[in-house]
Formats: structure tokens, sequence, C-alpha cells
């Protein structure tokens, strides 16, 4: 009888390819020899631009539903517009009308600072700054303006192309906030309006001023905060209110912020019964366990409970965030276990021992930021000892003069969002040992709320405080909601 064989398959699974092999091993699963292996190599499943396949129709229907909401905005504007009296049904539909005496916003803009305006230009007015919201910028994007505005030497912002388009704008917002902060003019609209910096000055009009409105790809001067527009409206209002508008009321004033700052929670998706908003998915749900007996599938508060998948060992858990402290634990334990000395002189390879493995986890608790020229350092290597896993080859094309790159440059992951919470509860007095336990629901929430409103963070933050009594004794009578609220 012939004798029974024993096979392993090993498979490396990438997105482009698929690398096998067979070996052959005995009954205690030892390798005896290498039968066969190969590759199978395929198209990436992305553009020539390195990105998904699905992001043109992402961005797509992102502009779609921009588009309606900005829509319907307007068509809430143009109802308050009516009901409120200021024009009727038919005037308002002439007011854009080729009949109609051309006026420049941005002039009446200014002009509601100091005279009364008409019916025509108020309903103008207030359709105008719904075409023009401006950014609207959350807690953890001040921390970003704060910096460039140290950056900028002036006000020309002019930005490089490398950079992505909200990162200009940031830059843009930047470089306004320094001319707002001056003082020099009561809104943002006056500042347009008389600030050379928003004038095209290649423009020639005789006793006219020619504004240059839009942001062009390397010129994003036009961006403004979402609320320097608010302040603007606020003071247009009292203004009007003063000079005897009998429309400039608070209570029009109230209605028409409500339209103009009302902005549907990314954590939330479309609204209605749209399957990819929380709404339409809990519909769903709800009729799904009628239909099904003993179903009980359940509902979503948010997108991100959708959307994130199990663990592959522990099927009844959620994975981990990736900025949750047991998720960066774990990946600094595998990089520091990945972590090989190459002697040079003998050829030998051997990992950390435990006294230096236990420096580097110290290290990486300590410190925001290091490379392996600090593990270098921090360990005392000597000059023929090397990272195994680092590529020390120059890798230089002739006639290239410039100085090779040192591959010990190279950044170590370390715990980057371990210690941008440390730096929060540092801020506010608090010590990170004390808030170790928390630390993953907390990164859970800045997760799961990342792309909302910072007030619904803090709320979420603060729902975890109360639900944990230790919690809540560690933060009384203290910011640390509102610090970790704005961690980006």
């Amino acid at each position: 009888m012939e004798k029974q064989k024993y096979y392993r398959f090993g498979l490396d699974i990438g997105i482009g390819s698929v690398g096998w092999a067979v070996l052959e091993c005995n009954e205690n699963g030892e390798n005896i020899e290498l039968v066969k292996a190969g590759v199978r190599i395929f198209n990436v499943a992305e553009t020539e631009k390195n990105e998904s396949l699905a992001a043109a129709r992402r961005i797509a229907r992102s502009a779609r539903r921009r588009n309606r909401r900005h829509k319907f905005r307007l068509e809430r504007a143009r109802q308050l517009i009516v009901s409120t009296g200021i024009l009727t049904q038919v005037e308002l539909d002439e007011l854009y009308s080729i009949h109609t005496k051309k006026e420049n916003i941005y002039e009446i803009r200014y002009n509601a600072l100091e005279h009364k305006l008409t019916n025509a230009q108020f309903a103008k007015l207030l359709i105008h700054y719904l075409q023009r919201r401006g950014y609207n910028c959350k807690g953890r994007d001040q921390y970003k303006i704060d910096k460039l505005k140290e950056e900028l030497q002036d006000c020309n912002n002019t930005t490089a192309k490398s950079q992505t388009d909200e990162q200009k704008s940031l830059r843009g917002i930047a470089s306004n906030s320094k001319i707002v902060e001056s003082k020099k003019y009561r809104t943002v609209g006056e500042m347009i309006y008389k600030d050379d910096k928003f004038v095209l000055s290649d423009v020639s009009v005789k006793d006219k001023k020619i504004f240059k409105a839009r942001n062009s790809p390397n010129d994003y001067k036009f961006v403004m905060l979402r609320e320097w527009i608010v302040d603007e409206i606020r003071c247009v209002f009292e203004c009007q209110k003063k000079l005897n508008n009998g429309f400039a009321t608070d209570e029009i004033c109230q209605d028409y912020l409500k339209i103009f700052e009302g902005q549907r929670d990314y954590a939330q998706g479309p609204g209605g019964d749209s399957l990819y908003g929380v709404s339409g998915y809990n519909k769903r749900v709800s009729e799904y366990n009628k239909k099904v007996l003993q179903s009980d599938k359940p509902k979503i508060s948010v997108l991100w409970d959708k959307r994130v998948g199990k663990c592959t060992f522990e099927l009844d858990q959620d994975r981990a965030e990736r900025s949750s402290y047991s998720f960066e634990k774990f990946r600094l334990y595998q990089d520091l276990n990945h972590i090989k000395i190459l002697n040079m002189t003998d050829g030998t390879v051997k990992p950390l021992n435990q006294e230096q493995w236990d420096k580097l986890y110290e290290m990486a608790h300590t410190k925001v930021e290091f490379k392996y020229k600090d593990i270098r350092k921090k360990l005392n290597l000597n000059d023929e000892q090397k990272f195994s896993n680092l590529d020390y080859k120059d890798k230089k094309k002739k006639g290239d003069t410039t100085k090779p790159k040192d591959p010990e440059m190279t950044k170590f992951k370390g715990l980057p969002c371990y210690h941008k919470i440390a730096s929060a509860l540092k801020n506010s007095g608090k010590n990170m040992d004390d808030f170790k336990e928390f630390l993953d629901p907390i990164a859970r929430i800045l997760t799961k709320f990342k792309d909302s409103d910072d007030k619904l963070v803090e709320q979420e933050l603060q729902k975890l405080v109360d639900s944990e009594q230790e919690l809540k004794k560690l933060v009384e009578g203290s910011e640390i909601v509102l610090q970790l609220a704005q961690i980006d």
C-alpha cells in the first residue's frame, strides 16, 4: 500500500498578484520539500492615478447630493422671502429677469451696513449668502489654521500644486483671518469690497471695482469661514433694523440662519428612504425583522455601525479601531518583534533581547515621533550593526550627484493616536496613566464621529463620561471633553 502523503498550501495574496506554493510534509507537519510554486498576476483594481475604481462614482454621487441640498436650501429661502412678505411670488420670479437693473452684490453687502436696502436688494442678499456659505471649520481644523497663520509671512496666498484642496482652503482662511483679526472691517462683505486683495489689479474699469469672487487652482484667497458669514448676516440684520427696515426682525433672522447653517451630519448619511443613510437603512431593517421570523437584525445610530467589520477570530466582536490603544500596542509589539540586528562582521542576525525591547517600548510611550537613527542611539549600537528590516543598498542612478538618503531616517510608527490623547489630557492637567482603561472607548468615539460636528463629538464623549462613574470622577471640573473633541 502506497504511503499517505501530506501537503501544505501557502498563499500570498496581494492587490495585483497571488503567490502560491505547495510543500510536501511528514505526518508531524514538518516540511520535506517544495513540490511546486508560482504566481498569478492580474490587473490592479485601480486607475492609472492609483485611485479606487469606485472613486469616480463616489465623487459624482457626492456632487449630486451637494447640488440637490444646495437647491433645496435656495428653495426654502425663496419660500421664506415670499411667506414673510419681503417680495411677492411674481416679484421673486422677476428678481433676476433680463429687464431688471443689474447691481453689484458686493456693493449691496457693503451698503447694507450704512443704507436701508430695498426689498429686492434685501432678497438678493439673502439668496446670495446661500451661494457662498463659506468653509465649515471644525475645532480640529482651527489648530491647522493657527499653525498656518504662523507660517504665513504675508497675505499672498499662492499655494503649491502638490497641496490638496483642503490644505489650500485652510491656507487661504489663515491668510484672510489675519485681515479679519485686524478689526479694520466690520464684516467679511466690507473686507471684500474695500480691501485691495480681492480686487483684480489687471482690470481697469472707470469708477468701478471688479472683484475676484472665485478661487482658481493655485489661488484660494476667496475662502472664508462660515462663522464669519454668520456674523455678517447678524450684523446686516442689526444694521437694517436700526435703519427701520421692517423685514430685519429677529424672527426672520433666526429662520434664515436655520436654513443657512443647516447641514446634514456626515455620520447620518443622506435622508429619506435612501439605503445609504441611517434613517433609510433602519427602516429596511424594521421591515426585514417583521418579515423574517426570529430575526433581530440590529439598527444603527451612525453609518459607521454599518460599515465596521467583525473580528476574524472573535466573530461576535467588532474590529478594533486603528486609533485605539489596543491596536496601536499590538502593532508596536509586532514592529518591535520584527526588528532584528544584523552584525556585518560575522553575518549573524539576532532579535532584540528583553532589555532592548523594554527600552524601545518605553521610548514609544514617551516620544511622539522617532526614527531608526534614534533607536540606534538608544540601543547604543556600533557601526557594524545594522537593522535587517531596512534596505541599505545605494539606489542612486548614474549621474545622480545628490546625497543618498539614509535608510535609518525612516520613521518608526510608534503610538501616534496615544500621544494625541495624551497631549489633550496634559492640556487639561490630567495624568495619562489614570485614563488607560478608557482609551479604547475614547478612540472609538473619535473614529466613529470623526467627520461630525465638534458638538456631537462632545455629546458622545459626555455620554461615555456619564456612563462610567470612575471616568466621571477623573474629568469632573475640567475641560477634558472639549480638548478630546478637537483631536484630529
